[in-house]
């Protein structure tokens, strides 16, 4: 797991930021998301969204393209993200926004 100034320098935020925290704070939620899944524990009843990785944008229903609409936006359960490429992307807890 990077560090903040690490994922900072990563994707290219102001450390100084507050929205650089925030969105900080989701990377290590869903770090630890993913951490529970890997250790086998039972799988949350949750939904995510994907945010490709810079300006990309967020993944479409299956993973095919990218909108900025988020009512377009697909939404992912756990075991759909096992499945899938997720290097550089961040996910959004769909019933947290």
């Amino acid at each position: 797991m990077k560090t903040y100034a690490e994922w900072c320098k990563h994707y290219d935020y102001d450390p100084a930021d507050t929205q650089s925290e925030k969105e900080y704070e989701w990377y290590i939620e869903n770090h630890n998301t993913f951490s529970r899944l890997i250790n086998s524990e039972p799988l949350p009843e949750r939904h995510y969204w994907i945010k490709g990785e810079g300006d990309k944008g967020y993944w479409k229903p299956g993973g095919y393209g990218y909108t900025d609409n988020i009512e377009q936006a697909g939404r992912f359960a756990p075991l759909d993200l096992i499945a899938l490429n997720l290097n550089g992307c961040t996910l959004y807890d769909v019933k947290s926004h």
